[in-house]
């Protein structure tokens, strides 16, 4: 249409018949809302180098009621459609949708740069800014955002024209105010948030998350639910409701034994804390919600006391919902409207409040639910291989924040269900606490077969790179830590607990010098720490010194210099007491004297607990020296292992030490065959790693989670082995970048059960006595049947093409194959890790750490 566009695509400097005002009120014409559904369309196809249409429309200033209306530079505008027009649904919704395009954040938006024009890139990009601050700057006026949240959805096309308002709300607190229009007190951002919480619209998101439609909404609610309490330190708001609660304080008294860091709680007498029910507990929340005195005005202090209300309101009501929803959503879609980093920034900025305010647990037993911990465990694997991924591609920072933000959402969980447990056995005999108490009892039970939970944190703690990774970052990794080895100990000591769990087992995988190097590098910064982190990396050490009587492997050098130091800092009254607790110092004492005894004999300290840390992998010296040889005996290894089969370089493998590597691969298949089968049904958590990708139907990875493992993909042999059984793919061409399938090795999604467990056999003998699964439920498919015989022939007749398809390089090398290459690289740079995000907050759990034996 003529009156839409002029040369280049903007929209052309004329009326649009959009309507007309008329004795101060707005009518729209017949055809308002074809017309700006065609504007809409406009700025779907606009021009991603320069974004003509949008800048066009910022030109004309298409929001806001014009001043002269006859002047030819101006449209009809849309906010007085939204305040006069909110009846005619139609118009209404056609308005509210082309507003969110409008107000689109720049992030959002495709860019091109223009060949040898980033000057005018530049230019556009500020245009595009400029435009943006003018949309917020229209929606300050409180006529407009109630208009907006008047709107009641109802049919289905109104659920989805209150995603929009949902949207266009998240839009405008995207977006940021230009500097130097007001002062801090007085900003955009506050007033636009004043208004609202003024409109209830607090009230609208709890309704719509109790709709039968919030399916359609509950992504744009958590993103409105991150933009209002961005920059709002959850330590403040924690701090002041525990006040208004009475069930934890400040650990300020002269009496006390220690003191804390401004950024830490410390949550007290949990002895003290009770359990209400649903009706008593939402009576105190109300009460407290009245204490809380706020007023309608832009400043901080009466944001942050509109925010605390929201707070006491939402989480009885509104937070399990939304975790409930989102979860299932993330499960069952790829494509939903919402960063993950958001989801796990909810779960970890909101989990804490659940223990403030005594909630029920009808209250949070969509968020307190091990499928919730099973999801986290993936995706923070997932994360963590992106990281390692990205980096070794490109060696940039990409999205670093998402898995500490992933790692912080696990400790909070843990630390929730810690507190619950302590409260459960405080107030054991007392009916209202009798839910909690098995709630949580249920899912401590639930912990010691989280096999890949335990591991992702040793695989965290190993990899940690102080060069590259954020500093609260690893001491996030180590609370985690500490609190889950907290809850197993207390799960492994129920007189109903019946599972192989074994704890000192576990241990036992810290008995080694990298891991131990990583918390010397920790601990030497024991003066800054603060007493939750020390706290952490004492509890420890005294497992290994306690339950393993390894006193030795603390003798290292990595620990025993910061003890020296703080034994030398002991009788300094500040830094003592702020960093290390009395009850550590018996355990400083007897290492120190102990090595002082070790010392006697030449190198023995270092000398017994290298020899050991390796003896704990069998036969792992071969291995160390195979790995090491020069380049030229691997290549030759590898030549006569493309002369025999496949049993014979298994054989091989098994004679240089790699019987352990062997095991891992054959568990990961046989685990993956178990998913497949349905063993794990009602119980994925037991392997949460191979039963989402299974319900994502995606290739199952193989994860290196400790130093034997990741050893195993330095070989040339091994990683040849991997490839020719097909558990290496190679790159497509049509695709750069596969982060599920192409890093870590993996086990196609395509390979059948019978396949699996023929492929795991091959490996070495299986147990049946440690398979959850009758051999009669294996499958025969017909096209998997021949694969088995070709495996111990192949050589470069392609026969794992159904599999995977090797790259000619692989099938001709006499070196190291090319689709392993990665790998190897991969693993002899795993220094090279990037920097993780901005520090989140710590949660001082030392009630927690001083209640184990």
């Amino acid at each position: 249409m003529d009156w839409m566009l002029s040369t280049g695509g903007v929209p052309s400097f004329v009326r649009v018949p959009l309507g007309t005002y008329y004795n101060n009120q707005y009518y729209v014409s017949d055809h308002c809302s074809s017309y700006i559904d065609e504007l809409a369309a406009q700025l779907d196809v606009d021009d991603k180098q320069t974004h003509l249409c949008r800048r066009g429309l910022g030109v004309v200033d298409i929001i806001n009621t014009p001043t002269y209306v006859d002047t030819v530079i101006l449209l009809q505008d849309l906010k007085p459609i939204l305040i006069h027009c909110n009846d005619q649904q139609e118009v209404f919704r056609s308005t509210v949708k082309l507003l969110v395009q409008i107000t689109t954040p720049i992030e959002f938006l495709v860019f091109e740069e223009i060949p040898d024009h980033k000057n005018y890139s530049s230019f556009i990009m500020n245009a595009l800014i400029l435009h943006l601050y003018k949309a917020k700057e229209t929606f300050l006026d409180s006529t407009a955002t109630q208009a907006v949240i008047d709107y009641k959805p109802v049919t289905f096309e109104d659920t989805e024209c209150g995603n929009f308002c949902l949207l266009l709300f998240r839009n405008l607190l995207h977006t940021q105010q230009q500097l130097g229009n007001n002062p801090p007190d007085n900003s955009q951002q506050n007033k636009l948030v004043c208004n609202l919480f003024a409109q209830a619209f607090d009230e609208l998101l709890l309704d719509m998350l109790l709709s039968p439609h919030r399916d359609e909404w509950v992504a744009a609610i958590a993103q409105i639910i991150t933009l209002l309490f961005k920059d709002r330190p959850v330590e403040y708001i924690q701090n002041r409701l525990t006040a208004f609660m009475g069930s934890a304080t400040f650990d300020s008294s002269a009496n006390d034994d220690m003191s804390l860091n401004k950024d830490e709680i410390v949550i007290d007498n949990f002895e003290e804390m009770t359990i209400a029910s649903n009706s008593s507990t939402l009576r105190k929340i109300r009460n407290i919600k009245e204490m809380i005195k706020a007023e309608y005005l832009p400043t901080d202090e009466n944001i942050s006391k509109l925010l605390e209300r929201f707070v006491v309101e939402f989480m009885p009501k509104g937070f399990n919902i939304l975790v409930g929803s989102l979860h299932h959503q993330l499960l069952m879609h790829e494509d939903v409207q919402l960063d993950k980093a958001q989801f796990f920034w909810l779960m970890a900025y909101f989990m804490g409040f659940a223990s403030i305010l005594n909630l029920n647990m009808t209250c949070i037993s969509d968020a307190l639910n091990i499928d919730i911990l099973s999801y986290l465990t993936w995706e923070a694997h997932r994360e963590a291989e992106k990281l390692e991924e990205w980096y070794q591609r490109s060696r940039e920072i990409i999205q670093p924040r998402r898995l500490h933000r992933c790692v912080t959402a696990i400790r909070e969980y843990l630390l929730v269900l810690e507190i619950n447990s302590n409260v459960g056995e405080s107030l054991e005999g007392s009916e209202e606490s009798q839910g909690f108490k098995e709630w949580s009892n249920r899912l401590l039970m639930h912990l010691p077969a989280m096999t890949d939970l335990r591991q992702l944190l040793l695989l965290l703690i190993r990899q940690y790179n102080p060069n590259f990774q954020d500093r609260q970052y690893f001491h996030d990794v180590i609370t985690t830590n500490n609190l889950l080895l907290l809850a197993l100990k207390r799960a492994h000591g129920f007189p109903s607990y019946d599972g192989n769990f074994d704890f000192k087992e576990h241990l036992q995988q810290f008995c080694s010098i990298t891991i131990l190097a990583q918390y010397g590098i920790a601990l030497k910064d024991f003066k800054t720490n603060g007493i939750v982190v020390n706290a952490s990396i004492f509890n420890l050490l005294r497992y290994l010194n306690n339950d393993l009587g390894r006193t030795d492997i603390l003798c290292e050098s990595a620990i025993i210099l910061p003890f020296r130091e703080i034994w030398e800092t002991k009788y300094e009254a500040n830094y003592f007491k702020i960093c290390i607790l009395n009850d550590w110092h018996d355990l400083i004492a007897y290492v120190l004297h102990s090595f002082t005894n070790f010392s006697s004999d030449h190198d023995y300290c270092r000398s017994k607990f290298m020899t050991e840390s390796r003896l704990m992998e069998q036969n792992m010296s071969q291995t160390k020296k195979f790995l090491f040889y020069p380049c030229d005996s691997q290549a030759e290894a590898v030549t006569d292992a493309s002369q025999t089969d496949l049993q014979s370089v298994i054989d091989q493998l098994r004679n240089l030490g790699f019987q352990r590597q062997l095991d891992w691969i054959q568990s990961s298949l046989l685990n993956t065959c178990s998913a497949q089968l349905g063993a794990y049904a009602g119980k994925e958590f037991c392997n949460p790693i191979a039963c989402l990708s299974l319900r994502k139907n995606i290739s199952c990875p193989i994860v290196p989670w400790t130093e034997m493992e990741a050893s195993a993909l330095r070989s040339d042999l091994f990683c040849s082995l991997l490839n020719r059984l097909g558990l290496l793919p190679p790159p497509s061409p049509q695709q750069q970048y596969q982060p599920l399938t192409s890093f870590y090795p993996c086990i196609p999604r395509e390979w059948s059960t019978k396949f699996l467990y023929d492929v795991a056999h091959m490996l070495g003998p299986i147990d049946q006595k440690k398979l959850n699964f009758d051999l009669s439920w294996l499958s025969d498919e017909s096209e998997h049947k021949s694969n088995l015989g070709s495996l111990f022939d192949h050589a470069t007749d392609g026969s794992l093409s159904e599999m995977w398809e090797p790259t000619e390089e692989c099938e001709s090398s006499a070196s190291l194959p090319g689709n392993s290459s990665r790998l190897l690289k991969w693993i002899e740079q795993q220094s090279g890790i990037p920097v993780i995000g901005s520090p989140e907050r710590n949660v001082d759990v030392l009630s927690m750490m001083t209640m184990m034996d």
